[in-house]
């Protein structure tokens, strides 16, 4: 990525006097952003009015500004009056930031199509330009995010605000526009390349993923010798399965029981409490001690684990006990692949209701075979996911490179230009 010459630095510096920043090119100055750019908080939701001067229109909320982008697929549309129009339009060159909650500090650059105007409500911060490279900025508003200082700035009790006061006080270094234009272009080229780079990273992750997936249910349904004789199951998720395999409702092989509210043993250690999304507390006792199929009922329900030892789980989970006959470890595997959407109750919150789970129908080889098919998928497994490891940590480098970049040239360690 790029050219492997030697990082250049400017010919002289002079201290910044804020830590974070450090030493500045001698002919910037540090200002502050709001003495720059025009800064404006979007529009608060309202009812319908009213006044016939009102229109509908599509606005930004925080939920469609990324660093990667705007997204503009579900756009929402509320009542704005001619002077708001004219005060919440989103221009050319306009920078959006997000105002308030998890990604608070988020930014981008909106692709501005004169056909359709768009709006601002009040999650969403417009950055207009007075004469300094808005693009510039996005790079050093990506740094102070990701560098923690917006965290810092917001001291997000419950809910993150990065006010228009906050942003309005971000250092700002002040340096010719033709060198803001500079940077902001050589770091949508390195920043590109990079991007890239990851987005490759990512599909090969998807692609790891689906592979493990794959093999998961090849091997569940088909076990593990390729000559078996093959019979119709008759249910379409799990299709063709050799001929001596049995389909029986789940509570034949596993005893499903329902997990307790914990609130009344919860410890700073001890035995772990999981809920649908995993371990989250620690309790004093334990609900049970043993080899669990663990299944949510509420919430998440489409992620099943596999626990062994004591443990205490909560009302938003079950735990399915297997029989003698039964490898829990095999129908782990299984259970990845189970009709979650299907079984999912149409309530605001999944559900999973443990009479549809108890009748789900499953596969039950012998137990030789679940045996042998578990180990194998264990193996297997294990290698796809230091495979997946490895992506991962290539990623995390590029990611680490690409802020490492940034910083160093939105604050003149290197020179570019």
């Amino acid at each position: 990525m790029g050219g492997g010459t030697m990082k250049q630095r400017y010919d002289s510096y002079k201290p910044s006097g804020i830590d974070w920043i450090g030493e500045i090119p001698s002919h910037w100055k540090l200002s502050t952003l709001g003495k720059h750019f025009q800064v404006i908080l979007g529009k608060m939701l309202c009812p319908k009015p009213l006044d016939a001067s009102y229109t509908l229109e599509e606005y930004y909320c925080a939920g469609d500004v990324h660093f990667d982008g705007v997204n503009n697929s579900n756009l929402k549309r509320m009542w704005f009056t001619p002077e708001e129009k004219n005060k919440y339009l989103v221009k050319d060159g306009d920078l959006l930031i997000v105002e308030g909650g998890a990604g608070a500090g988020g930014c981008a650059l909106p692709y501005v199509d004169p056909s359709k105007n768009r709006y601002v409500q009040n999650s969403i911060l417009i950055v207009r330009h007075k004469r300094n490279s808005t693009t510039y900025l996005k790079y050093l508003i990506e740094y102070l995010v990701k560098s923690g200082y917006v965290d810092i700035e917001c001291n997000e009790a419950t809910f993150a605000h990065f006010t228009k006061e906050k942003v309005c006080k971000i250092p700002f270094p002040v340096m010719p526009i033709a060198e803001q234009e500079a940077i902001a272009a050589w770091l949508d080229e390195k920043c590109g390349e990079i991007d890239v780079a990851i987005a490759k990273v990512d599909r090969e992750i998807e692609l790891i993923d689906e592979l493990k997936q794959s093999e998961i249910s090849r091997v569940v349904t088909r076990g593990l010798n390729p000559d078996a004789p093959l019979r119709s199951s008759g249910i379409d998720w799990i299709g063709d399965v050799p001929k001596h395999w049995v389909i029986a409702p789940f509570k034949r092989s596993l005893r499903i029981n329902n997990g307790c509210d914990y609130k009344h043993i919860v410890s700073e250690e001890g035995y772990p409490v999981i809920g649908s999304g995993g371990q989250f507390a620690f309790a004093s006792d334990y609900l049970y001690d043993g080899e669990v199929l663990l299944l949510g009922r509420k919430g998440t329900i489409d992620r099943p684990m596999y626990f062994i030892g004591k443990f205490w789980t909560v009302d938003t989970m079950f735990y399915a006990i297997p029989n003698d006959n039964v490898c829990c470890k095999y129908m782990y595997y299984q259970a990845l692949g189970f009709p979650y959407d299907y079984y999912s109750t149409a309530t605001a919150l999944p559900s999973m209701a443990a009479s549809d789970l108890a009748n789900n129908p499953i596969i039950v080889p012998p137990l030789s075979e679940q045996q042998a098919i578990a180990d194998y998928l264990d193996k297997k497994c294990a290698e796809i996911n230091r495979l997946k490891g490895e992506l991962e940590k290539k990623r995390e480098a590029l990611k680490e490179l690409r802020q490492a970049i940034i910083s160093e040239v939105v604050t003149g360690k290197r020179k570019v230009i």
